[in-house]
């Protein structure tokens, strides 16, 4: 049967459903409406019930590097349950590892076998506020390291340690978030798994940038500062035009990614040890945004 929409308010229609239909199954003010290969399916409310998306492993001979990460992409690729079969040496990283996953906790546990499972009941406005978190911890990551070289307190060069991990957190959920649901109003899915994935990539060197800081006991030059502040700039500029685009504004980032490349190419080259670390840490942050702006384009053009 074919139908009218009608306008509601400047962003939804509503349309109408026949009244036999109604009565036959009952229905007093709900109903649910699944988004399905590009179609829209209307069912009593309750009527729908997904079988949860589950996934059974066997990591006990694999080593850790490995089995964390296979955790962490069944995560990603939003299972609800993982059946696990591992042995008692693997435990401790396991359960680290679901620390860090939002949503899941280990339900059952046996000497050789556990499951872990989604617990918490997700919305997609949790999506942008999530996503929002990801890129304002970075640049708090980043002032905090300049903040840290200026008072030479390990207090906050460590607090920006654990900072990386609280971006690992969120993005690791939207990446989730992306994957499992196809309503998350995102311009275009692909690019914002790409920015969250590097924003970790780019979480990891200031974390770097960080332990440098502290282990190797040194303060960097006044010149290798200033390429840091201008690089904090320049992820805030980065992070506006991520949310609202202006061609204008991605060509001052562009101007200022080339300016930096030569500053930093200069400067590595009469610097040695700790100092070069640091700028080389810089750098790929900065060869990583650079990366970014291709997509940025193709989300919004």
């Amino acid at each position: 049967m074919r139908r009218k929409l009608i306008m509601q308010g400047n962003e939804s229609f509503t349309v109408t459903l026949p009244i036999k239909w109604i009565k036959r199954h009952g229905i007093k003010e709900e109903v649910d409406i699944i988004e399905k290969d590009g179609t829209l399916e209307i069912k009593p409310a309750g009527a729908v019930k997904e079988k949860p998306k589950a996934k059974e492993l066997d990591i006990s001979a694999l080593p850790e590097f490995l089995f964390i990460r296979l955790i962490g992409a069944c995560y990603k690729n939003s299972y609800d349950e993982i059946n696990l079969k591992y042995n008692t040496e693997q435990l401790k990283a396991i359960q680290a590892v679901v620390d860090k996953l939002i949503g899941y906790e280990i339900t059952e546990k046996k000497p050789d076998f556990l499951v872990i499972k989604k617990i918490v009941i997700e919305s997609v406005e949790q999506y942008h506020d999530s996503e929002k978190k990801c890129w304002h911890a970075l640049i708090s990551m980043a002032e905090d390291c300049l903040e840290g070289i200026k008072k030479q307190d390990k207090r906050i060069f460590k607090a920006v340690i654990e900072a990386d991990s609280i971006i690992d957190r969120f993005s690791d959920y939207c990446m989730y978030m992306l994957l499992k649901h196809k309503e998350i109003e995102a311009k275009n899915p692909f690019v914002s798994y790409l920015f969250l994935h590097q924003l970790e990539k780019i979480a990891d060197l200031f974390a770097e940038i960080a332990r440098l800081c502290v282990e190797a006991k040194f303060k960097p030059s006044k010149e290798t500062f200033a390429q840091h502040e201008r690089l904090k700039q320049y992820i805030s500029d980065f992070y506006l035009a991520y949310y609202k685009f202006d061609i204008e504004a991605v060509k001052k980032i562009v101007l200022e990614r080339d300016s930096m490349f030569s500053s930093l190419a200069k400067i590595i080259e009469k610097t040695k040890g700790p100092e070069q670390s640091y700028l080389s840490c810089l750098k790929e942050v900065l060869n990583i945004f650079s990366g970014l702006i291709t997509p940025l384009l193709i989300q919004n053009i």
